[in-house]
């Protein structure tokens, strides 16, 4: 599925689970934003800390820790 359930992308670290990390749902803006996108979430795992541009693609927001 190319979007989120809220239509925002997530792009992050997913939240209790070591290495894995998301940049997926933007839609048909990927081609558009999908470079930018990548090397903020590979800056940010380099560096170790968050990019504040991509706190509102946090994929904590869609973790249910019950589903993992």
């Amino acid at each position: 599925m190319p979007f989120t359930r809220d239509l925002h992308p997530l792009i992050g670290k997913v939240p209790h689970l070591d290495n894995l990390y998301l940049l997926t749902g933007l839609s048909s803006s990927g081609f558009e934003k999908g470079l930018l996108s990548g090397k903020l979430l590979a800056e940010s795992i380099n560096t170790g800390t968050a990019v504040p541009i991509l706190s509102e693609a946090d994929p904590a927001r869609q973790v249910n820790m019950r589903q993992i």
